[in-house]
């Protein structure tokens, strides 16, 4: 825990005076603290992004990284002792009971975050892809080895970076602190809608965000790329609500920037695009001193995610399949990008291939709402919410900027519908209407303040260790006095043991014994579950082979010889 905190401090220290730069860099002027620690969240992203295409991230990004930092705090003194006391001041202007909250939720994230990750895609992907961005960067045709690995988000390469992979496997928790940044965001809104006589209803349904903390709890021990969608859609939303209150280019331009950041981060949120796209061309006064700076941001974004797909999936248009002629000879093979689209597909729907593609799109529907256990029960819900959300903000005076991102909504949820239906893609939205439906219901200091307690209640149940007499999920297994100074490690299995595997030019790592089909949890470099190679070989005739002799030149897939 302690080791957490530190790594906290360092990395807001770091991500609050990159902020600062961005700012300067494109002329945004008196942003909450929040958003420039945002904005140094997207800057970091963009220079790991650009470094790890020709080095991996390790120690000398951190020295470049320190070197830039130290350049803006000379440069910028005032700017930067001012953007950390307003940030203390967020924090001691809240109401006692709000002060508690906080740090009850602080202290419960940086517990969750020093216990073990729990998250399936932590043990298939999420500490291979860090582990080789780390230590060799963006590698060409990394796909061929692992197809999870072709996803290779932003969010994966701060991680990288603040992970400090080449001295500790122990520090995964920068969903910890993204949430801990929202939660103080979303406390200072209450806290405003609470003490002032002028009542706005924005700042009310964004601060009873924490109410969903304990979704966002289940995220935050591993870096799962949906906990920071769900956070800076969230301030995306208030932002683009305020925007319809108070129109100014510096909201207008942050909306940009973290528009560009969900990109890099994840490639779902490309709707999110039709919010500051939509605002600024409703705003004419703005349209033109905006317009060329959102060109260059998503001229800049654009061209580093082609690269980096052409790079790592040999696919410029990854997640999506492309004609031929745009692959390169490291591109996946026709058959296995088919399978694994179709695998996705199904896979949203609770289907396996052959059912879905032996059925028609209603009998997928139905099937999604009725027949998928807990997670169609889940989906009914979210439908029921995505419903009643017009019925509550029809009636409120100023209503234009809901409007505009409940229709981003839909359309991303008719977008998934057509590709992968899963919840946790469409699941930020869900959040922040249900946040909308209870403003409606609990306007209240003491019905605030109620809703608030129970929230930490089931939040803290939720971390409980799992007995005979109460089962609930396991969270806190495996914290011992150990953790309090030094958090688990970065994988949930490290009992495991790996044994060598050689298939052609190459030596994998596989799990001993493990049973997940995709999993490869902290093996060595490179790792390849024998389930998986088995299964590619018998199916798809091909193997993952090295393209030499040097692992950072890469991966082809290599059809089988009969």
């Amino acid at each position: 825990m302690l080791l957490i905190l530190l790594s906290y401090c360092y990395i807001l220290v770091i991500l609050g005076i990159v902020g600062i730069g961005i700012n300067h860099l494109f002329r945004i002027h008196n942003n909450h603290p929040v958003q420039t620690i945002t904005h140094g969240i997207f800057g970091i992203i963009v220079l790991g992004l650009l470094w790890a295409m020709v080095a991996p991230l390790s120690i000398g990004i951190h020295i470049v990284l320190v070197i830039i930092t130290i350049l803006l705090a000379i440069k910028y003194k005032q700017e930067v002792i001012t953007l950390y006391q307003n940030a203390f001041t967020s924090f001691f202007q809240l109401n006692t009971i709000f002060k508690v909250f906080f740090l009850i939720t602080t202290i419960l994230v940086i517990l969750k975050c020093a216990g073990p990750p729990t998250l399936p895609d932590n043990e298939s992907y999420y500490v291979q892809s860090i582990k080789w961005f780390t230590q060799y960067g963006m590698v060409t045709g990394l796909i061929n080895l692992h197809p999870f690995l072709g996803q290779a988000s932003g969010w994966h390469v701060l991680q990288s970076i603040f992970g400090f992979g080449f001295v500790t496997n122990n520090l995964n928790d920068l969903n910890g602190l993204i949430l801990i940044l929202i939660n103080l965001f979303a406390f200072e809104k209450l806290n405003k809608y609470i003490n002032n006589q002028n009542k706005n209803y924005y700042d009310l349904i964004i601060g009873l965000w924490p109410i969903t903390n304990v979704v966002g709890f289940m995220l935050i021990a591993s870096p799962s790329t949906d906990l920071p969608v769900y956070s800076l859609g969230i301030l995306i939303i208030y932002l683009a609500l305020s925007y319809e209150n108070s129109p100014n280019t510096n909201n207008l331009k942050s909306l940009w920037i973290l528009t560009a950041t969900l990109w890099l981060i994840k490639a779902t949120t490309f709707w999110y695009i039709l919010i500051p796209m939509m605002l600024t061309f409703k705003c004419k006064i703005h349209t033109k001193k905006v317009m060329k700076f959102a060109l260059v941001l998503l001229i800049i974004t654009s061209s580093i995610l082609i690269v980096k797909n052409i790079i790592i999936t040999g696919n410029p248009i990854y997640p999506l399949t492309t004609i031929k002629t745009l692959k390169t000879s490291w591109a996946l093979p026709t058959s296995v990008e088919g399978y694994l689209f179709q695998y996705l597909k199904s896979y949203g729907y609770g289907l396996t291939p052959n059912t879905y593609n032996t059925s028609n799109s209603l009998q997928h529907i139905i099937h999604w709402l009725t027949n998928n256990g807990i997670d169609s029960i889940l989906n009914l819900m979210a439908l029921t919410i995505f419903l009643l959300t017009p019925l509550v903000y029809r009636k409120l005076k100023q209503k234009q900027a809901l409007s505009l991102i409940y229709i981003v909504a839909v359309v991303q949820l008719f977008t998934l519908l057509i590709t992968s239906p899963q919840l946790r893609f469409y699941l930020g939205f869900v959040l922040f209407f249900t946040c909308l439906l209870a403003a409606k219901l609990f306007k209240h200091k003491k019905a605030i303040i109620t809703l608030l307690v129970v929230s930490i209640i089931f939040t803290s149940l939720s971390m409980l260790p799992v007995t005979k007499q109460l089962p609930i999920p396991n969270s806190l297994k495996n914290i011992s006095w150990r953790t309090i100074i030094i958090p688990h490690e970065n994988t949930n299995e490290n009992q495991i043991t790996y044994k060598k595997i050689k298939e052609g030019n190459t030596v994998f790592y596989s799990p001993a014994t493990s049973d997940f089909f995709w999993g490869t949890h902290n093996a060595p470099l490179p790792a390849l579950n024998k389930q998986q190679l088995d299964y590619f070989k018998k199916y798809f005739k091909t193997i993952p082979q090295q393209r030499t002799n040097n692992l950072k030149d890469g991966f082809i897939s290599k059809k089988i010889v009969p």
